[in-house]
C-alpha cells in the first residue's frame, strides 16, 4: 500500500558555475599624462609720417632775388629796345588762326594701333612669295589676299595663290587659309565686288584679267581676259569695279605698267570679258615732281574704235589713302606710318611695325564696313590685320567739312 511520507530535500551545487568564475580575469591600461599648453602672440604695428614745406623766407629768396645786386650789364637796354616788337609779335599771334583746332595729344601712340590677326599661308612663306595686294569683301568679314614676287623684274612663269580668310569664323586658322585658289602665274591686283562677296577681280604678271567665283569649287575661274590683240601687254597692277550705264552692273577696270587702262565688261553667254572702253596714259603727262596726288587728262577709245575726240580727267594717287582725312605711308622697312592731317603735325600720329626689320609693307587695304580694321601685306608673305582707335578713325565736324571740300574739287 501507498502512504505518504515526508522526506528532506537534496540541493546539488553546480560545478561548472564555479570553474568560470575562476577563470575571469581583469585588465587595465592606462596612458601616460598628456600635458597641454596655450600660448597666445600679437604683433604691434606703427606708421609714422611727416611732410615739411621749406621755409616761407627761403622760396622768397629763391624767386625774388635780392635787388641790391647788380643787374646784368645791357639787360635793361636790350628789354627797352625790344618791348615793341614783342608787344606787337605777341597781338600778331593773338589774332591768328593758325593753331586753331589744335589738339596735344598726349597719349602713347603704341595703343592707337592693335595687332589683331597675323595672317600667313604655309605654302607660300616657303616658297619666298610676296603679298601683292589684299582686298575685304563687300560683308566686311572675308579678307583675299594675293601673292606674287616684287623683286623680280624678268617674265616669270612661277605660279602663285590666292587666299581668304573668314575672320567671323569661330574655328580661324592664322596659319592655314579657308580658300586656296592656285594660279599659273603672279597676281599683282586683287579687288572684290562692292555687291556680291563671292567674286573676286585680279591682275595677272602675264597681263591678263580674271574673274574668280568662290561658290564655284571645282572651277573656281569665272570669266577672264586671255592673250588677244586688246589685253595688257604688260603686268596689271591695279584692278577696280566700276558702275556700268546699266542700274546695278559693274565693270572691271584694269591699269598696266604700259599706261593702258582698259574697262571689261562680263559676257555671261560666251564666259569671258568683253573690252567696254580704252585709255592710254602719255609718259608726257606725268609730272616730274615728288607731289603724291597729281591730274592727268587720258584720252578714251571706245569700243576700240579710234575716235580721240572725248576726254576724261582722272585722279591719282600713289600709296596714299584717306579716311578720317587720314594719310598712310608705307616704307621699305616695313613700317606704316598713319598721319593725321587735321593736327597740322609732320610726326606721325601712330606707327604699325610688324615681324622682322627690313621686309617692306607692300599694300594695305581699310575694311569698307569697319573703318578701324586696316590690312597691310608684307615681303614676308604675311598679312597683319589692325584695328585703330576711334580717335584715328572718328571725324570731327573740321574734318567732315575738309572731306565735303576735296569731295567738291574731285567733281570739279
Amino acid at each position: 500500500m501507498f502512504t505518504d511520507e515526508v522526506v528532506d530535500s537534496v540541493s546539488i551545487q553546480s560545478l561548472w558555475r564555479k570553474s568560470q568564475q575562476s577563470s575571469q580575469e581583469s585588465r587595465g591600461c592606462q596612458t601616460r599624462v598628456v600635458h597641454s599648453a596655450e600660448a597666445e602672440a600679437q604683433t604691434v604695428s606703427a606708421t609714422i609720417s611727416c611732410t615739411q614745406t621749406e621755409p616761407q623766407y627761403q622760396a622768397t629768396q629763391q624767386l625774388f632775388p635780392n635787388h641790391d645786386e647788380l643787374e646784368p650789364p645791357g639787360l635793361k637796354d636790350f628789354l627797352q629796345r625790344v618791348e615793341d616788337t614783342v608787344i606787337r609779335e605777341l597781338v600778331k599771334n593773338a589774332k591768328s588762326h593758325a593753331f586753331d583746332g589744335f589738339q596735344v595729344n598726349w597719349e602713347d601712340h603704341s595703343q592707337l594701333v592693335s595687332c589683331l590677326h597675323c595672317l600667313q599661308h604655309p605654302s607660300a612663306h616657303e616658297r619666298g612669295l610676296h603679298v601683292t595686294s589684299v582686298s575685304w569683301s563687300c560683308t566686311g568679314s572675308v579678307i583675299v589676299c594675293a601673292y606674287g614676287r616684287i623683286d623680280d623684274g624678268d617674265w616669270s612663269t612661277e605660279g602663285s595663290c590666292v587666299c581668304t580668310w573668314n575672320l567671323d569664323r569661330r574655328a580661324l586658322n592664322p596659319k592655314q587659309a579657308d580658300l586656296v585658289i592656285d594660279v599659273p602665274t603672279a597676281v599683282t591686283a586683287l579687288c572684290c565686288h562692292p555687291k556680291q562677296p563671292a567674286l573676286i577681280a585680279g591682275g595677272l604678271y602675264s597681263g591678263e584679267v580674271v574673274i574668280w567665283d568662290t561658290s564655284r569649287t571645282q572651277d573656281p575661274v569665272l570669266v577672264q581676259t586671255g592673250m588677244s590683240v586688246d589685253s595688257h601687254r604688260e603686268p596689271v597692277y591695279q584692278v577696280a569695279w566700276v558702275p556700268m550705264q546699266k542700274k546695278g552692273e559693274f565693270g572691271v577696270l584694269s591699269a598696266s605698267s604700259g599706261g593702258r587702262v582698259l574697262i571689261w565688261t562680263v559676257d555671261s553667254d560666251q564666259g569671258r570679258l568683253v573690252l567696254n572702253s580704252a585709255y592710254a596714259l602719255v609718259r608726257q603727262q606725268v609730272p616730274h615732281s615728288s607731289s603724291s596726288s597729281f591730274k592727268v587728262s587720258l584720252r578714251i577709245r571706245e569700243n576700240t574704235v579710234t575716235n580721240q575726240s572725248t576726254l576724261s580727267e582722272m585722279y591719282f594717287r600713289l600709296k596714299t589713302m584717306l579716311v578720317h582725312v587720314l594719310s598712310l605711308s608705307l616704307s621699305l622697312s616695313g613700317e606704316v606710318q598713319i598721319f593725321d592731317l587735321g593736327r597740322r603735325s609732320l610726326r606721325p600720329a601712330a606707327t604699325i611695325e610688324q615681324g622682322d626689320q627690313g621686309q617692306a609693307a607692300t599694300c594695305l587695304a581699310f575694311n569698307c564696313q569697319n573703318p578701324h580694321l586696316l590690312a597691310v601685306g608684307k615681303t614676308d608673305g604675311t598679312v597683319g590685320v589692325w584695328q585703330l582707335s576711334t580717335d584715328l578713325t572718328e571725324q570731327s565736324p573740321r574734318e567732315s567739312a575738309q572731306l565735303e571740300q576735296i569731295a567738291n574739287q574731285v567733281a570739279e
